[in-house]
């Protein structure tokens, strides 16, 4: 595309990549403003929550740091109560001293991977299945496991609403329009 790339890196504190792509104006006849397309500033940085469950616990089990922020992100607006374990055994301990409603577990983790982790659990509560294994026959495989059932990655957030909809109990959940919450992101 002749266009350019390039990096300015400095170990421990980050990267900065520049990509340049030159573009030629065909038209300039205007379009409109980006706002009348996108809404304001303000309005994209409004968020609509089709449920909260601010009495719910919720357990995520990832080795992945940046996988445990991105879900516990994502599930932020529901008002739930979201504790995440790096590990399998830091699972087992968590899972032993608190009663979780819903549990959502990676499958390849160092150690103990999520079968492992959920062979030794006495579980709680629904435990999702979290992977990037997404073969035909994986969502079967994981039930067959024990699972409730099971989430790909990257999680679609609509997916990962649908699952917390189905799995949590519903005296937990305060749904529909009515109750939908409105939060600044």
């Amino acid at each position: 595309m002749h266009g350019e790339i390039s990096v300015d890196s400095e170990y421990g504190s980050g990267s900065v990549f520049n990509v340049t792509i030159p573009q030629h104006i065909n038209d300039n006849t205007p379009i409109g403003s980006i706002c009348d397309v996108l809404g304001s500033t303000a309005e994209r940085k409004k968020r609509t929550v089709w449920f909260t469950a601010p009495d719910a616990y919720i357990l995520i089990v990832d080795d992945i740091e940046m996988n445990l922020k991105v879900l516990k992100g994502l599930l932020a607006p529901s008002g739930m109560h979201v504790d995440t374990a790096g590990s399998g055994s830091e699972c087992l301990k968590m899972t032993a001293s608190r009663k979780y409603d819903l549990i959502f577990m990676d499958h390849m983790m160092p150690g103990m991977d999520g079968i492992e982790t959920f062979n030794h659990m006495s579980p709680n509560a629904p435990v999702i299945m979290l992977t990037a294994n997404a073969v035909t026959g994986s969502r079967e495989f994981y039930i067959k496991c024990g699972f409730a059932d099971y989430l790909s990655k990257p999680v679609d957030e609509e997916d990962l609403k649908n699952m917390c909809l189905k799995f949590l109990p519903s005296s937990l959940i305060i749904k529909g329009s009515e109750n939908a919450v409105t939060l600044n992101t």
